[in-house]
């Protein structure tokens, strides 16, 4: 008997905690962020993406057109973060 108690005693905590997880999981990760910009596909040449090595195991030419994703930038790097 004591056995059972046990086992559902685990049970129902490890499924609290899990609720409470979840719960918790939808105000981590809002799904639209602020300040997201709009990305664009462009077409470029594979071997403007790809060295030698990569064309060859992807099996492709460095004149094979490919679509890439083109993220906006500012043109700023961002420095490093430490001893801020």
């Amino acid at each position: 008997m004591s056995r059972l108690l046990v086992f559902a005693a685990t049970a129902s905590l490890l499924s609290v905690t899990g609720q409470a997880a979840l719960s918790q999981g939808v105000h981590e990760h809002p799904e639209s962020k602020p300040g997201t910009s709009v990305v664009t596909r462009v077409e470029v040449r594979a071997g403007s993406v790809y060295d030698s090595h990569d064309l060859a195991n992807n099996g492709m030419a460095a004149g094979d057109r490919i679509w890439v994703t083109k993220f906006p930038s500012s043109g700023m790097i961002d420095g490093p973060s430490r001893d801020d």
